[in-house]
């Protein structure tokens, strides 16, 4: 993958006995968890806004959607600085 003429590595593959093959990847499941979590919340608060009535939407369905992009962002934020 190429970034800005830039070689990127987001993986490493080390080869601890012959023929076996180990990848060890640069951001911990725990970061991974935590996007996700952020990315479904976000994706419940679009789902209240696009169901409600009114012109708040479904009670509080754009804070919803707001607070789960900051937890992805924080994910995010955490992965690259506990990994690089």
């Amino acid at each position: 993958m190429n970034f800005v003429g830039q070689q990127v590595r987001p993986a490493t593959s080390v080869e601890t006995a012959p023929g076996r093959v180990v990848t060890t990847e640069a951001t911990s499941k725990k970061w991974k968890a935590v996007q996700f979590a952020g990315f479904m919340i976000s994706v419940i608060g679009i789902a209240m806004i696009m169901g409600g009535s009114g012109q708040r939407g479904f009670v509080g369905g754009g804070e919803v959607m707001v607070l789960g992009f900051m937890i992805f962002l924080f994910g995010r934020f955490m992965g690259w600085w506990k990994h690089g």
